[in-house]
């Protein structure tokens, strides 16, 4: 499950945040409007078998429970030279016959569409751009609505998914434009109920976060979209790149706002670093660390936050300078030491680098947390590749060797493991670098899983027609 993302607005680089004020704040914005829900319009076909053809393919998105595929396809020879094939360049580009993006549910051929801009935590549904049009499709049941007036032009942006729409914990927010001034539209996926927030500027882009909170990204009206400056190729089907470079952003500077998304308000804090549920983690320039209005570290903190909790909500973050720097678990009431470092000379990377469950957090995978107790996990000198529920595998890595095992927070049991370095990762599986199915709940090492591309939650595991060729299959080992 999703706790938190980043403040950072990941497809963006030079953007500045909007200066606010020091203390949290409610802003009141135009008055939100309660939409009728869109109709349901029919449904998708849902198939079975194999996903895709006997074609190039590019796989561009998928449901741990195999429920739906998004495919890139080449089936027809459009450069008429008697064959169908395709060939990635350095940057990422596609060369050869044209591809096509194919929504695919249960199986089969699927349904040509433009672009799949967001999916629910949960993978069951997807915003999908098909017909010039944005719609919420349910991947389980084909069932698909029309999301009448969404925004659907794109600006272009390598590497990013498309600006229309995004989930944002377990709501999905799209866009409406107009010259007069944009519309924000946070739709309920269950009921269809939706809320409409008046924003004067262009909204370029949506920074999910949690259940109550979202980034809103605008430039002003009329000057176009930021154009980020790379040799990284754009569109929606791309190869793996070997290599890009990128040089910064033109155009105007975006200005991020915080929106609650129950109310609708935007919402104005200081040094603002992480969201949990619908408060905020701040590290404003006085140098301490704050839940909200709540100082958790002093000012000689200058905290570097590594992960954040909900249930109460906790932050681990450095704290302190130089050699006297510690780890800390902090809360409400709460200042627990995980570990002294050397701030100088221990790095550690940030919230991107978090690994999170339902009952495990971990900062970099070094300084891991049991969410349920709060009780930091002793890895023994290991680092966690990955947490599900309440165990993480863990690597052991001297000079000489590497060894696994599986911690259970809830139970403190410790099981070694023959598994090596962990691939993929999907529920309760891990495949490792040796290509063995791992299970965490007994530390088995399984059977070989080559040319794997992808595994299933419940630990099938997906394969291809060859390489960049479909169909693409879930199998059971």
């Amino acid at each position: 499950m999703k706790l938190v993302a980043l403040v950072a607005l990941a497809v963006g680089c030079g953007a500045t945040p909007q200066p606010a004020p020091a203390a949290p704040s409610n802003t009141p914005t135009a008055p939100i409007a309660r939409a009728a829900p869109p109709p349901a319009v029919g449904g998708l076909p849902i198939g079975t078998g194999p996903y895709g053809t006997a074609h190039p393919t590019v796989l561009r998105s998928y449901d741990r429970h195999e429920r739906w595929m998004a495919l890139c396809q080449a089936r027809k020879d459009t450069d008429g030279d008697g064959k169908i094939e395709v060939h990635s360049g350095h940057h990422g580009g596609l060369f050869g016959d044209e591809m096509q993006l194919y929504l695919i549910l249960g199986g089969g051929e699927g349904t040509p569409i433009e672009a799949v801009p967001g999916v629910s935590k949960d993978g069951r549904h997807l915003a999908v751009i098909r017909d010039h049009k944005l719609w919420l499709v349910d991947g389980q049941t084909g069932a698909q609505r029309e999301l009448a007036g969404a925004d659907v032009e794109s600006d272009g942006r390598p590497g990013a998914p498309h600006r229309a729409a995004l989930f944002s914990g377990d709501k999905l927010l799209y866009l409406r434009h107009a010259d007069r001034g944009d519309t924000l539209v946070i739709h309920d996926p269950t009921s269809h109920a939706e809320k409409e927030v008046a924003i004067a500027d262009r909204i370029w882009r949506l920074v999910g976060e949690t259940d109550g909170l979202a980034q809103v990204v605008t430039v002003p009206q009329g000057q176009g979209f930021p154009r980020l400056q790379t040799s990284l190729d754009a569109g929606e089907c791309l190869g793996p790149p070997m290599s890009y470079s990128t040089g910064g952003q033109l155009g105007p500077k975006p200005v991020f706002t915080w929106y609650a998304l129950d109310s609708g308000k935007a919402v104005t804090a200081d040094g603002i670093v992480a969201a949990i549920g619908s408060s905020f983690v701040r590290a404003p320039k006085d140098g301490a660390l704050y839940l909200d209005n709540d100082q958790l570290a002093s000012t000689s903190c200058t905290p570097q936050v590594l992960a954040v909790m909900p249930s109460p909500p906790r932050v681990i973050a450095i704290c302190g300078q130089k050699k006297q720097a510690k780890i800390l678990l902090l809360g409400k009431g709460l200042s627990k030491e995980l570990a002294s470092i050397d701030r100088d000379n221990d790095h550690y990377g940030d919230l991107d680098d978090m690994l999170e469950s339902d009952g495990i957090v971990c900062g970099s995978g070094l300084h891991c947390v049991a969410t349920a107790t709060g009780t930091p996990l002793d890895l023994k000198g290991g680092v966690a590749e990955y947490v599900h529920g309440t165990r993480a595998y863990v690597v052991h890595a001297t000079m000489s060797s590497r060894s696994h095992e599986i911690i259970d927070v809830a139970t403190g049991l410790r099981m070694p493991t023959k598994g090596a370095d962990k691939k993929l990762a999907a529920g309760s599986w891990i495949v490792d670098y040796n290509d063995n199915l791992v299970d965490l709940t007994t530390g088995k090492v399984g059977v070989k899983v080559k040319d794997v591309l992808r595994l299933g939650a419940t630990g099938r595991v997906l394969r291809g027609g060859g390489e960049m060729q479909g169909p693409m299959t879930w199998s059971t080992p």
